[in-house]
């Protein structure tokens, strides 16, 4: 976005206003925001509408430059970081319980820990539907749940779960086992998206599955 002509001047504006919010703005962001009021970068827009509308818009950003110098009264208190680590190990092998009757399997390929507060596991399903919770074998070789769109266009259903929000499926992850997740390499692009979604889904497919099996 910093390399847009457009976006990269707003990017700093949003930086600024964050860091004054909560103490001080860097003399480097002032100076950046300076830079782009003189060469009038980012204002394209506001010189289609009209002169009077680029006058004003300059006039707003020398203004917000001033308070940007002047020390906040009201300081925000900065939030506390929360720490969620990724729940899950590459290879770990879980059983889903979907209902009371129902389980499904699911073989976390991935992790991601970039990001200190929002760790993460993709986490890709498998085509198990049954009354049992899954076994060693299933998860070595079950093929892939298939998310088919209205197109008739097959992916992995394979997705991103945080470790935020786990906390209400607490009960129905479990690790049984754990397995290799080379069979697994082609499957790369992961929705992100939630627990709930991996459940609801992994259910509806599997009732397909299940229903085409008796056919």
């Amino acid at each position: 976005m910093l390399e847009d002509e457009d976006e990269g001047p707003l990017v700093w504006l949003g930086i600024a206003k964050a860091q004054w919010s909560y103490g001080k703005v860097d003399e480097s962001i002032i100076a950046q925001i300076e830079q782009d009021l003189e060469q009038e970068n980012g204002l394209d827009g506001w010189k289609d509408e009209s002169e009077k509308a680029l006058l004003k818009r300059k006039q707003a950003l020398r203004t917000f430059l001033h308070q940007c110098r002047q020390p906040n009264p009201k300081v925000k208190k900065i939030p506390k970081l929360v720490l969620r680590k990724a729940l899950f190990q590459n290879g770990d092998c879980l059983a889903l319980q979907l209902s009371d009757t129902k389980y499904g399997a699911a073989v976390v390929i991935e992790t991601d820990e970039k990001d200190p507060e929002y760790g993460k596991n993709a986490v890709v399903a498998l085509e198990y539907y049954d009354s049992e919770p899954p076994t060693a074998d299933i998860f070595s070789s079950a093929p892939v749940m298939q998310f088919t769109y209205p197109n008739g266009r097959q992916e992995p259903l394979s997705v991103w779960c945080y470790a935020q929000g786990f906390r209400s499926f607490k009960k129905q992850v479990r690790v049984v086992d754990t397995t290799d997740t080379a069979r697994f390499k082609s499957v790369s692009d992961h929705r992100y998206s939630s627990w709930p979604y991996l459940f609801t889904n992994v259910n509806e497919l599997g009732k397909k599955l299940s229903a085409q099996i008796r056919l």
